[in-house]
């Protein structure tokens, strides 16, 4: 509450731009989902310019009735998803393909919601392989000027998390075992450098299949077209 509170001080001297990411609401012990939806509502009524919000897709049977009420109630206007990646080492088995396709219900639950109610659908930065998908789904996807789910590129900027206690990491997915501090780097690049190392030594420059080599979207994002994780298949 303090935090919300602060936000919407602010909000009022400077420009905010802030994005809530609200976790799968029926995984969340009771008391901690009605202080995130107290939160919403006070930063969504104090903060009229605020409406967007973050849902990360965990699995490809979660429900998205929670979030499709909150879409409503506040007119939200954008909606950013990500398909949440496992951050453990992959069997060599482990089908990349199968696993994004799996997700294809939930994103036309999220197609559906652009064409309901207008709200723009923008995906995170692990875009989503185009060929994981029905041609159906993307030709109705198209059709509803999704585009979000078509331009973004890759993962071809670092996300550095920055925690509480000043430790420096990577993105969920690329979170490093041994964090450094803030204090011992000397500027951003020298930041940066350290954790494409370290991605480098854990994910190597592998491409996920085969056929990606004469893929043009594959080829035109420098060779590649979602997260970095999934560069780390023999082909």
């Amino acid at each position: 509450q303090e935090v919300a509170e602060m936000l919407v001080k602010k909000s009022k001297f400077i420009r905010l731009r802030f994005l809530p990411n609200i976790n799968d609401l029926e995984i969340m012990l009771p008391n901690i989902r009605e202080n995130v939806l107290r939160n919403f509502d006070f930063i969504t009524t104090m903060i009229p310019t605020m409406r967007n919000l973050s849902i990360n897709l965990y699995s490809p049977n979660m429900n998205l009735k929670p979030y499709e009420d909150l879409v409503c109630r506040y007119d939200l206007k954008t909606i950013r998803f990500s398909v949440v990646l496992p951050n453990k080492k992959l069997p060599d088995d482990f089908d990349t393909k199968a696993y994004f396709h799996s997700f294809q219900p939930l994103l036309n639950e999220l197609l559906n919601w652009r064409i309901k109610y207008g709200v723009s659908i923008d995906n995170d930065c692990n875009s989503l392989p185009l060929c994981c998908f029905d041609n159906d789904f993307l030709v109705k996807a198209l059709k509803a000027n999704m585009w979000g789910f078509f331009e973004h590129e890759f993962c071809d900027s670092l996300s550095i998390d920055i925690t509480p206690d000043l430790k420096v990491n990577g993105c969920f997915v690329c979170s490093i075992e041994k964090p450094k501090s803030l204090e011992e780097f000397k500027n951003f690049e020298e930041m940066g450098n350290y954790l494409r190392e370290y991605q480098q030594k854990q994910y190597g420059n592998k491409v996920v299949f085969e056929d990606c080599l004469s893929c043009p979207k594959y080829l035109t994002y420098h060779n590649c077209c979602t997260c970095l994780v999934y560069r780390k298949v023999d082909i």
